[in-house]
């Protein structure tokens, strides 16, 4: 029996994506100084056998949907054992033998689950283009001028934040001199009735951050239609799955509305903490921020602040701040000078 379309346009997926993750896996190796010969040789033997497993899944799957439900149960399960042990093999042997890497060995048996993960995102071209029922309501032009411009601009919104943050650290922080400052720079201090309000990289970072993240999700959202017709869509609507299913997982249905809150933090600490790769300070490594997040998590607020309640909390922040550092302070010399005296003694 041979191939069906189906299965053999499942494979080739799988293998794209098994070989774009190998060059990557070998260029992490290649740039660590760590490749050599048995990176390639165990990459090779893995990665032909993960879409070799995968292949014969489909297969069975093939198979199976020929028979009754009880032959269909065996010919899946004699599939799995088969399929389990060869995959076993092929792990033992490039353990045991010496010309093959262990890490590149193992690493991608779990390429084909990665590439399922992304599959809704990445449809062929024939389910993105199927005709609209009737009644489904109006589909933007992608291809016009100004959903391009449109989209030129919503790109802007993505980099330039990024590209400004770059630019105001090298106009701003002097060269160290062989001196690390180990913080987030100021820049600037507002001065306030009860304490002065430092404005910090890890704030400025975190609004360019914020500005980013939107501009990113206006960008996915564009163009929506009843029906997906565009690889943004089908990738918003897979995030958005993803965190539905999170939030059921893990809060239970009741919470289930503060999956757009999860999705925000989660979006904003995974870019905060990105930023370090474009040499700008991630607003993550300020305990600052993180605690701030950890109280709006606390405290439940899953809706934007009133303004007033925002200044309110910046005044008892400023306040509590200054009274926490003074009695730092005044702990700091406290155990000074009792040391000092310790010593005397």
């Amino acid at each position: 029996m041979n191939a069906d379309a189906t299965v053999r346009r499942e494979t080739l997926y799988i293998a794209r994506w098994v070989l774009a993750l190998s060059a990557l896996t070998q260029l992490v190796f290649l740039v660590a100084g760590w490749w050599d010969y048995t990176v390639l040789l165990g990459n090779l033997l893995s990665g032909c056998a993960a879409v070799g497993n995968f292949f014969l899944m489909g297969r069975s799957v093939q198979k199976a949907v020929t028979q009754d439900q009880a032959d269909a149960a065996k010919t899946m399960r004699a599939s799995q054992q088969l399929r389990s042990l060869g995959l076993f093999v092929v792990a033992a042997v490039g353990v045991a033998l010496p010309c093959f890497h262990l890490v590149t060995v193992l690493l991608p048996l779990f390429f084909p689950r990665i590439a399922v993960a992304f599959r809704p995102i990445f449809k062929g071209k024939e389910d993105l283009n199927e005709t609209q029922q009737p009644g489904q309501g109006l589909v933007m032009n992608t291809k016009s001028k100004l959903f391009r411009l449109v989209d030129l601009c919503l790109l802007g919104m993505i980099l330039l934040p990024l590209a400004a943050g770059i630019a105001l650290q090298v106009l701003t922080q002097p060269a160290s001199g062989g001196l690390e400052i180990s913080g987030a720079y100021i820049y600037c201090t507002i001065p306030l009735p009860f304490q002065e309000l430092p404005i910090t990289e890890s704030q400025v970072n975190s609004w360019l951050v914020m500005v980013s993240v939107l501009g990113l999700c206006l960008y996915l959202t564009h163009g929506l239609a009843p029906k997906a017709q565009t690889r943004r869509q089908l990738a918003a609507e897979w995030i958005v799955e993803k965190v539905d299913g999170l939030v059921r997982q893990n809060m239970g249905e009741y919470f289930k509305g503060f999956a757009p809150f999860i999705a925000a933090i989660l979006a904003l600490s995974a870019f905060s903490s990105l930023l370090s790769l474009i040499g700008l300070y991630p607003p993550t490594s300020d305990l600052n921020v993180v605690g701030g997040w950890a109280l709006l998590a606390t405290l439940g607020l899953a809706v934007p602040l009133a303004p007033g309640t925002i200044f309110a909390c910046v005044l008892a922040f400023a306040l509590a701040r200054g009274v926490l550092h003074y009695a730092e302070q005044a702990c700091n010399h406290y155990i000074a000078f009792k040391l000092l005296a310790l010593i005397r003694d």
